[in-house]
């Protein structure tokens, strides 16, 4: 066996490692399938015909509903995990395996020579570009994990308005309720979810940021500004306040400890002067 045979095998001996990918998640005591085939009997329809029966009484009702709505949470996050795990594969697996595909190509390229070498150098770019392209498409590094953990929120989010409302009866809380909620409980644990979510916060958010922003940048003139401005009177033809008015204001500056070097708009407008204001509006109408 030559060289360049034994460099192609290690090149499938490193895509074929590739494949079993890292799980990252440990493995489950009993199988997911075993667990989901014992939580199907509260999917059928005749748990919920015993909740709807009419002589049931409401604790009997609670109790039948309470247990519906619990073993179908267990089951929504059993699906949830193997969501998790299922991506975390995938992720993981594609850049695992292209990086050992791209080592073994250009180890083969270092060695071989002439047009063999050419070949395995040209594969190996071919197969880097298509783990860029793909790494492109693909966020499972740094979007993936931000769209998890507002998926966990939203979950933990909906999964407190479930627990409460099983502690209500089942009158206040009836089973038809209880999947709705549990829609919404299924639906916060998926990337539309964590998406609309984000998408909704961040609208809420500059919501409130805006209105914020309002607050700051509009200025409500307080009564002493009011008074003030009534007492300056019309602007002159020129656009300024009378300047005899001006000279008075200022002068009961140094009475009232308002600093000589404030700009006359900012004390007429200033929220941090309102307290002056007030003091010098008394002290221009003193003789």
């Amino acid at each position: 066996m030559t060289a360049i045979h034994r460099i192609l095998l290690l090149i499938v001996a490193l895509s074929l490692i590739s494949c079993a990918s890292p799980r990252g998640f440990p493995e489950r005591t009993v199988s997911s399938d075993e667990e989901l085939k014992e939580l199907k009997i509260y999917y059928e329809s005749k748990k919920v015909d015993e909740y709807s029966v009419p002589d049931k009484t409401d604790k009997e009702r609670m109790r039948i509903r309470n247990e519906i709505i619990n073993a179908r949470i267990a089951a929504i996050d059993i699906q949830f995990s193997l969501f998790q795990q299922k991506l975390h594969q995938e992720g993981v697996g594609l850049n695992i395996g292209s990086d050992a595909v791209i080592l073994g190509l250009g180890a083969a390229g270092a060695l071989a020579s002439g047009g063999t070498s050419q070949v395995l150098s040209a594969a190996s770019a071919a197969v880097t570009g298509l783990k860029g392209s793909i790494d492109k498409k693909l966020f499972f590094e740094q979007t993936m994990p931000a769209l998890f953990a507002q998926m966990i929120a939203q979950r933990k989010k909906v999964l407190a308005k479930i627990r409460t409302g099983l502690t209500n009866s089942a009158t206040d809380y009836p089973l038809q309720q209880g999947f709705a909620d549990l829609e919404d409980y299924r639906y916060a644990g998926s990337i539309p979810g964590a998406l609309a979510t984000i998408v909704e916060d961040a609208g809420t958010t500059s919501a409130k940021a805006t209105e914020k922003l309002d607050k700051i940048l509009t200025f409500k003139m307080d009564a002493g500004a009011v008074s003030i401005e009534r007492w300056l009177g019309p602007l002159t033809s020129s656009g300024e306040f009378d300047s005899e008015k001006v000279k008075k204001i200022k002068a009961c500056w140094k009475k009232t400890g308002v600093p000589e070097s404030t700009l006359f708009s900012d004390f007429i407008f200033e929220p941090t002067h309102a307290a002056k204001r007030l003091e010098v509006r008394e002290c221009v109408d003193k003789p």
